[in-house]
């Protein structure tokens, strides 16, 4: 869950980060804390029923995947998300590098969008506040 003051709940919006590569976690739980949104990180170790559980559980504006993700298979965790109706409003936010021609095809055939990583890194902040317009609108 996103972090809390210690007395009230955190009131963010929610947004769960599926990204254990350390450099690209830390720049995007400081962007969202920055565009004050809660960052979730998800618990890349769980079994994937878990993790889909877990994930899906929290509700929240949508999610920040990583598809080159070495811990487990998330494309298949994601397809499993993206039927769950629990996240069908959820924003969608993947990359991968462009050279994964194979993972930005197969989201694709489960309707997601896969950023190239280095579009992900050089445009992060103005990608990430997608997840603040629905707030806004």
């Amino acid at each position: 869950m996103p972090a809390d003051d210690g007395n009230e709940p955190d009131s963010r919006p929610v947004v769960h980060v599926l990204v254990s590569e350390a450099f690209f976690r830390s720049r995007i739980v400081d962007t969202l804390n920055a565009l004050v949104l809660g960052p979730c990180l998800a618990d890349m170790d769980l079994d994937e029923d878990d993790f889909v559980e877990a994930v899906a559980g929290v509700p929240a504006q949508g999610l920040v995947a990583d598809l080159e993700e070495e811990s487990r298979d998330v494309l298949s965790a994601l397809g499993r998300l993206r039927q769950d109706p629990r996240t069908a409003d959820w924003i969608w936010l993947c990359y991968c590098s462009h050279e994964r021609e194979e993972l930005v095809a197969e989201a694709a055939r489960l309707g997601l969008e896969a950023v190239p990583r280095s579009t992900f890194a050089s445009s992060l902040v103005r990608l990430l506040q997608g997840f603040t317009a629905r707030e806004e609108g």
